[in-house]
């Protein structure tokens, strides 16, 4: 069977293949590092996955183990010598980052699947009970908590399975001041990171929003209904580029009120500062409510915009699959000028009728179509790419990780690893890191696809790998925290 975008294409790029398609894009850049945004999801402010290292080196050996009481699917962070991760068991918890000990844990009410970010001292989070949290990084006492779940008034009743909307799956980004938070309920929302107060939030989709990136004062977050960018601060319409043609046209007109900022609440600031100055806790802040096994070489391809002639727009991609529904579960990420974002149609009502996976390159100053992937492969990708030294790696849930050169637009080599993949790669000293359903964690060589290493865990791996200071932090479903070294 042959996708739309294949029966357009003349010809395919096989893996291993050295023959490039075409002009190369516009080279990669990877973001550089502070000491801000490097306690983040996936390494990085962008999300590219690049990680400060150094990685093990020689044969993985187990640092030490923490066990929590529920599965650990939340990506480590560490700052200042301290890890903190998120464990299904509804705590946050910090552990020394060499020896594993617990400092503290802090519960809340549902799952913590998301990431925490570490900045000036405080420790950002968000927790499946709809909540955004801010604690002391070195007590773990609770500063602020707001409720992000609110739902969209736009939205009709929810049916009864629809009902946990409102609960928070991702990870919060903080930047400038500002803590973002994208919740179930259709919504991202901008908090003020000393009060907890709101001072922004879009409803502009109606579909779960994905964990946030930051690049050049903008930010950017994806759903099934498109790629958003909005300007960080204020929350201010940047551009859209939709998957949902229909959501489209009804968004047009009301693009301009797609992000509404919060009436500026002066009094609630001051006494909130006042509260924070005196020791005490902001619990939470009214807002006004706006109204409306053995790894093996994978025989896959890729094809590009190079094979299908003159470049379209995204809602023109989206046409030529019209019988089909666009999936997007992955964050953005920002490389230069540039958007990565993973996406797939499906026909019908599940999963099982997968017809591409696309890996889709955008303007990060307009959001126009720059390129396209459609992948020769059946399979979902749920989890957010690496985008490092000018490749790109996917993961996807049939078990493959394919690696493109996104300068020469070629793909370089693809790996089977037999078992479902729900764990971001990432990137260090030339190796890609990241498990399987198999609880297997994974060293790859960046260059050829080789494996390096493996190590075993309990249960499935869909956490996300911190790697640096010659350790590996990754969690896994058996309810622990690894820290892996090398020999």
């Amino acid at each position: 069977m042959s996708t739309p975008l294949r029966r357009m294409a003349t010809r395919g790029v096989r893996i291993v293949s050295t023959v490039a398609v075409a002009a190369a894009l516009v080279p990669a850049l990877v973001l550089a590092q502070t000491a801000d945004d490097t306690a983040t999801f996936h390494g990085d402010l962008g999300r590219t996955g690049a990680q400060p290292g150094p990685a093990p080196s020689g044969d993985p050996t187990l640092a030490w183990r923490f066990a929590t009481q529920g599965a650990v699917r939340a990506a480590p962070v560490v700052a200042g010598g301290v890890l903190y991760v998120g464990s299904n068991d509804g705590s946050l918890y910090a552990l020394d980052s060499e020896s594993g000990e617990e400092r503290w844990r802090f519960p809340t009410d549902g799952p913590i699947n998301g990431s925490a970010a570490v900045v000036d001292g405080s420790v950002y989070f968000a927790s499946g009970d709809g909540y955004a949290y801010a604690v002391n990084a070195e007590s773990g006492e609770q500063r602020w908590r707001y409720y992000a779940g609110e739902l969209n008034p736009d939205i009709e009743t929810l049916p009864a399975e629809e009902q946990d909307r409102g609960a928070i799956t991702t990870s919060v980004m903080v930047v400038d001041g500002l803590v973002y938070v994208s919740s179930n309920s259709f919504k991202i929302t901008a908090i003020d990171a000393e009060t907890g107060i709101e001072r922004w939030h879009d409803f502009s989709n109606k579909s779960d929003v994905t964990t946030p990136s930051f690049g050049d004062g903008a930010l950017y977050f994806s759903s099934d209904a498109g790629i958003f960018s909005r300007d960080a601060q204020t929350g201010a319409v940047r551009w859209t580029a939709y998957l949902d043609a229909e959501l489209a046209e009804t968004q047009a007109e009301r693009q301009s009120e797609s992000a509404r900022p919060t009436p500026d609440p002066a009094t609630q600031t001051a006494a909130a500062e006042e509260t924070i100055a005196a020791g005490g806790v902001v619990e939470e802040t009214a807002t006004e409510t706006p109204a409306a096994d053995a790894t093996e070489t994978a025989d896959v391809g890729s094809e590009g915009l190079a094979d299908i002639g003159t470049t379209p727009t995204l809602l023109e991609v989206v046409e030529i699959y019209s019988d089909f529904t666009w999936d997007v579960a992955s964050a953005p990420v920002v490389v230069g000028d540039l958007i990565y974002q993973t996406a797939y149609a499906i026909q019908g009502d599940d999963a099982g009728s997968v017809i591409s996976t696309l890996l889709l390159v955008l303007s990060a100053e307009d959001g126009s179509l720059v390129d396209i992937w459609s992948f020769y492969a059946w399979d979902l990708t749920l989890t957010t790419p690496a985008i490092v030294d000018g490749s790109a790696y996917v993961a996807t849930d049939e078990g493959l990780v394919y690696a493109y050169d996104t300068e020469q637009r070629l793909q370089r080599w693809g790996v089977h690893t037999e078992s479902y993949i729900g764990s971001s790669p990432v990137v260090s000293d030339d190796a890609v890191f990241f498990g399987n359903d198999n609880g297997t964690i994974y060293a790859l060589a960046a260059e050829g696809g080789q494996e390096l290493w493996r190590f075993q865990t309990g249960g499935a791996v869909r956490s996300s790998a911190v790697v640096l200071n010659g350790l590996l932090y990754i969690g896994s479903d058996d309810g622990s925290v690894y820290a892996i070294g090398g020999s």
